[in-house]
């Protein structure tokens, strides 16, 4: 302890956050920015991703049946879990600091 203060404010933890109400630890690039968008991207560029490995070597035959589909429930559900996961590192870096 060098006896700094640092200042944080931040809403109750929620996915979808809202200007008044809603938000969380990671403020909005962690939570509603830029790794949700990352993360919606990564996850639904997989088909060009076989596409271009096909040109690296890679063959594919018989992984697939027909062509891939996303299925958007389960993107979006594996998008909120890492952001629930995230925050709850930040969470617990906070863990035994003196707040008010």
């Amino acid at each position: 302890n060098f006896g700094a203060r640092v200042g944080l404010a931040e809403l109750p933890f929620a996915v979808v956050s809202e200007k008044h109400s809603a938000g969380g630890l990671g403020g909005t690039c962690v939570i509603r920015g830029c790794v949700p968008k990352k993360l919606l991207i990564y996850g639904s560029h997989f088909p060009e991703e076989v596409e271009d490995a096909k040109g690296y070597g890679w063959s594919i035959s018989g992984i697939f049946s027909g062509s891939p589909k996303i299925n958007w429930s389960q993107l979006i559900a594996a998008k909120d879990a890492e952001i629930k996961r995230l925050n709850g590192i930040y969470g617990k870096l906070l863990e035994g600091v003196d707040h008010h």
